[in-house]
């Protein structure tokens, strides 16, 4: 791939990676729940679908889910009430502080758990695979070997992705102290829980 070429697909995955998403969004939340350290955790799982996706995509199966609009809505309802359902579940999270202020305990949660969550949460969106089929032809190059370039775009698009999730935690982390009170901590829940309920619904209900 040529230089100036990535440059350019750089330039397309800045732009993709700054604006806030369900990804985004999750980490936020398990910023302020859990700490920054635990949340990388959470990054990881949402690079982890997102990846998956882009290699669906990249092996021509993204063109096959395009063409079978009956899997394409289930996937895409399925996406939304995992989403929508993660939405409620904060909601009614219990009305407490999200760590004890005197000894700044953070909740027990187990990691895997954290990667679970990131892989489910990114995995919600079958439109990213269909993103990916409509990225990856702008910038490849037919008389060029496509794995290797398919690796660089896949790759640059992780680190970024990753870099973008993990930024968005840190700022949020810059709050916690605030976050501190029950009645914060439920604000925050229901934030958090309606912009899920949000996403969640517009992805159901959006046209193909």
């Amino acid at each position: 791939m040529a230089f100036e070429t990535w440059l350019m697909y750089l330039l397309a995955v800045l732009a993709v990676c700054i604006t806030p998403g369900p990804n985004i969004l999750l980490a936020m939340t398990h910023s302020v729940q859990y700490g920054l350290k635990r949340t990388s955790i959470t990054a990881l799982g949402c690079i982890t679908a997102t990846s998956s996706m882009a290699l669906i995509s990249a092996t021509g199966l993204g063109a096959l889910l395009l063409a079978s609009e009956n899997a394409f809505h289930l996937l895409k309802w399925m996406g939304g009430a995992y989403l929508f359902y993660m939405g409620i579940s904060l909601w009614l999270k219990k009305e407490s502080a999200f760590f004890d202020a005197t000894c700044n305990a953070r909740p027990a949660v187990r990691l895997r758990r954290l990667y679970a969550r990131g892989v489910m949460v990114s995995a919600s969106n079958p439109k990213a695979i269909i993103f990916f089929g409509a990225l990856f032809p702008l910038f490849i190059n037919p008389d060029a070997p496509l794995a290797p370039q398919f690796a660089i775009m896949l790759t640059t698009f992780l680190v970024f992705s990753y870099g973008f999730i993990m930024g968005y935690a840190a700022l949020t982390a810059k709050i916690t102290p605030y976050l501190r009170t029950r009645r914060a901590s439920k604000w925050f829940n229901r934030m958090s829980g309606s912009l899920f309920m949000g996403i969640g619904l517009a992805l159901a209900t959006s046209e193909k």
